[in-house]
């Protein structure tokens, strides 16, 4: 559904690896979409950098266990203050390499680390519950919890190698469209850190 909303606001969608990118690669591919293979930990990162540079609005989305390994990009966002959706698939366990538990931290942790540092958190448990966010949210980064259950199965890998996917999305970013040009540009970081 992401990927789809994504398309619908001409918004670049940057995908984590593992089970996430392979369900959105059999769901919903499109030239929009940067599958971030090898990225673990930084799909928020490359996504909030793409923002800042091109001035438009991005997408990430990315499995809990990603999450946690970038949690170090939560001050970033919030003082980039770009226009990103972040989606964090929390099932509690590591899918692709085995279904290895997460264990001391929960969506309800992460949704209030992200308050705590004054950025929109939301957690949401349905498809309902999560358009309705995305319908909702005008501007600035966001943080969203997509609370499910694990994968019981293994999507297929994405069949495509990173240079073909980069020249794909190369081409969507150059693109001509006022409909993907955000209408003012990205505020100026306000941390000197």
């Amino acid at each position: 559904m992401l990927a789809q909303w994504a398309a619908l606001e001409a918004r670049a969608l940057f995908v984590g690896n593992g089970f996430v990118g392979r369900d959105v690669y059999s769901a919903a591919d499109s030239a929009n979409i940067l599958y971030l293979q090898g990225g673990m930990g930084l799909v928020a990162s490359v996504a909030a950098g793409w923002c800042v540079a091109s001035g438009r609005s991005g997408a990430a989305l990315e499995g809990d266990g990603s999450f946690v390994m970038g949690l170090a990009v939560l001050p970033l966002l919030n003082s980039l203050g770009c226009d990103l959706v972040h989606v964090v698939f929390w099932n509690g366990v590591m899918d692709s390499t085995g279904g290895q538990p997460l264990t001391g931290v929960s969506a309800a942790t992460a949704c209030a680390a992200v308050r705590g540092l004054g950025m929109k958190g939301e957690i949401v448990r349905t498809g309902d519950e999560l358009r309705s966010v995305l319908t909702r949210h005008e501007t600035g980064p966001i943080t969203v919890f997509a609370v499910g259950p694990p994968n019981p199965n293994a999507p297929g890998r994405v069949p495509h190698g990173t240079s073909h996917l980069a020249e794909r999305f190369n081409q969507f970013w150059r693109q001509d469209s006022t409909e993907a040009t955000r209408s003012e540009p990205p505020r100026t970081p306000t941390s000197t850190a």
